[in-house]
């Protein structure tokens, strides 16, 4: 009997070890190591979460320190909620919310709502960090609660958000291995650990 019941906790173990997925990626600016990201993914039947912490600490005329927090639950395959908090020298320059319902979704910033739409949100920038957008034309971005364009080149995909900035993700045999960010004054790449 004890032999029966270690064997079903350790196949218990095993099946909840496979529902969840983490990628870890350096930060690197102008070739030097500036942060980590790290993603997480777990299922837990129709509903799959997924976090990413991002740190960044650089040095431009003076000490910056960046703190990207997502949180984004799917039910479905469709979006139910997403929050991203961004903090610099631990002070809140951003706290943003996607909440929908089937297809109907408002966006908040600071909890006021700014603006609601009615499109099918089965893809999100946080996915990028599992699945490779194969077919995938539009991607939603979390923290601008925008859909941006995403077009597969040669050997990567290119993001492009309505402000212009791009975005490029390189993939191999499915898995993310490198993100170039430019996303403004600052540019930077990750690589995957």
């Amino acid at each position: 009997m004890r032999n029966l019941i270690s064997g079903m906790f350790l196949a218990f173990s095993i099946v909840s070890y496979a529902q969840k997925e983490i990628r870890t990626f350096d930060i690197f600016h102008k070739g030097k190591n500036v942060g980590k990201l790290i993603a997480e993914k777990v299922i837990n039947d129709d509903i799959t979460d997924y976090s990413s912490r991002t740190e960044i600490e650089l040095h431009i005329l003076t000490k910056i320190n960046v703190v990207y927090d997502y949180e984004v639950s799917y039910l479905n395959e469709r979006l139910q909620k997403g929050t991203v908090v961004v903090t610099i020298h631990r002070k809140e320059k951003t706290n943003v919310k996607t909440e929908g319902m089937n297809n109907n979704y408002n966006y908040y910033s600071d909890g006021k709502k700014l603006r609601e739409f009615k499109k099918e949100i089965t893809n999100s920038v946080v996915k990028l960090f599992f699945d490779e957008p194969i077919g995938i034309k539009e991607i939603y971005a979390e923290e601008t609660g925008e859909f941006q364009k995403i077009e597969k080149e040669t050997d990567l995909y290119v993001k492009t958000a309505k402000s212009g900035h791009k975005n490029q993700y390189y993939y191999k045999d499915g898995n993310l291995e490198k993100v170039e960010v430019k996303g403004g004054i600052v540019e930077f790449s990750m690589v995957k650990k």
